[in-house]
């Protein structure tokens, strides 16, 4: 799953390609945590080792440690130089290094090492996710929107690529597009209750009062975790709708 912001809820992602995907805007906001005190990683390895071992420990020393979220940047940065020195096309190595990068609040590193691992692998569906979220925090929707639609038409059974479109496409205020790619995420998985749950805000925030009502109702017969704001805009919706 995706990292869903609306409803202040976030979801984490598996480990893919070296990659442990990360929400551009939880990465940012603890970074300075993260850098109070670098975090023991101490995998002891030599020159014979294989790349993917220096990898393996970047990605550790970025897995965050106690209640303070702590995290080694600094060594998963030489681990990803290190790599790089040795294999210039080494695409995960980018990828590992712009995420610690935007763990250390370094932006613009981490957004330029992003961009080389999908120059040599333009097909990688995680890294043009991760990247949309990351222009869409720079309020580039264009650069967002482009990533996200070159993901989805790579894996186009996604649901959660569309939904994430479907956001996209909201905030620059695009409803009716994304109406469309939350209509078409919940025909690919109908018992989607992040799909119903965009249906139902899209329908909100266009004034279409009993559109939104019945998506939101679906919505809480299939939700696991149901959200406060949803019941609220129930009890609205129901009151004008009664009223008129």
């Amino acid at each position: 799953m995706p990292f869903e912001f609306n409803h202040l809820r976030i979801q984490p992602k598996a480990l893919r390609l070296f990659f442990v995907g990360a929400a551009v805007l939880t990465a940012i906001s603890f970074s300075a945590i993260a850098q109070s005190q670098p975090v023991a990683c101490d995998t002891a390895l030599t020159a014979q080792d294989p790349l993917s071992a220096y990898l393996d420990r970047a990605n550790a020393c970025l897995e965050p440690v106690g209640i303070m979220l702590e995290r080694n940047t600094a060594q998963a940065i030489a681990d990803a130089d290190f790599v790089i020195a040795q294999d210039a096309s080494f695409a995960a190595a980018y990828a590992v290094r712009s995420r610690a990068n935007l763990f250390a609040n370094r932006i613009g590193q981490g957004l330029a090492d992003l961009s080389v691992a999908l120059f040599l692998e333009p097909t990688n569906v995680e890294w043009l996710r991760w990247r949309s979220e990351l222009m869409l925090f720079l309020n580039d929707f264009d650069g967002a929107l482009a990533d996200i639609s070159r993901a989805v038409a790579l894996a186009p059974a996604d649901d959660a690529l569309l939904l994430e479109r479907s956001r996209i496409h909201e905030r620059n205020a695009d409803l009716a597009s994304a109406l469309t790619d939350a209509e078409q995420a919940l025909a690919l998985n109908p018992e989607s209750a992040a799909a119903l749950l965009r249906i139902g805000d899209i329908h909100y925030t266009a004034g279409r009062d009993q559109a939104a009502l019945d998506a939101y109702r679906q919505y809480l017969e299939v939700a696991t975790e149901r959200s406060p704001l949803v019941n609220a805009r129930i009890l609205i919706l129901e009151r004008r709708l009664a009223d008129n």
